[in-house]
């Protein structure tokens, strides 16, 4: 059995989301601005031409052989900016929070292959925007950090 929960979905929302496995030592990063939030996006992704199940076999790694896949979702402020169709500050967010994902290999254990692919925007230079990813960052070491 595997057990899923659901804390917060809304109607609409903003999230970053970090897929993960410890098995097999694997990130997704991704955002989203869908309707049930994570939950359609991760359905998406799971899809036989999803984007992260391809990213898996670009690696070799048979999505339906893990059975620890996680995944950890951080809700962006209700501002216009991340709630638009326009995504670029969600970008910019999904980007810092996969570069420092990089730079935080060694709190980590065990460290992640990171296989998401992200796309710089210039709202990544914002003090705002660096401030909302470095707080992921800090949530996702202790998230991670305590899982089993």
């Amino acid at each position: 059995m595997i057990e899923s929960k659901i804390i917060h979905c809304k109607a609409i929302g903003a999230y970053i989301y970090i897929w993960i496995s410890k098995q097999c030592q694997v990130a997704y990063v991704g955002q989203t601005h869908a309707k049930a939030g994570v939950v359609t996006r991760a359905a998406q992704h799971v899809r036989p031409n999803g984007t992260f199940r391809a990213r898996l076999e670009d690696i070799g790694i048979d999505w339906d052989t893990i059975n620890d896949w996680r995944i950890l979702t951080y809700e962006l402020p209700s501002k216009q900016e991340f709630l638009s169709l326009e995504s670029s500050y969600r970008l910019a967010v999904e980007y810092l929070v996969q570069i420092r994902l990089y730079q935080i290999q060694a709190k980590i254990n065990p460290k992640l292959r990171i296989v998401s692919k992200v796309t710089y925007t210039v709202h990544a230079k914002k003090q705002s925007i660096i401030n909302i990813a470095d707080e992921i960052i800090v949530q996702f070491i202790e998230k991670y950090n305590g899982l089993k």
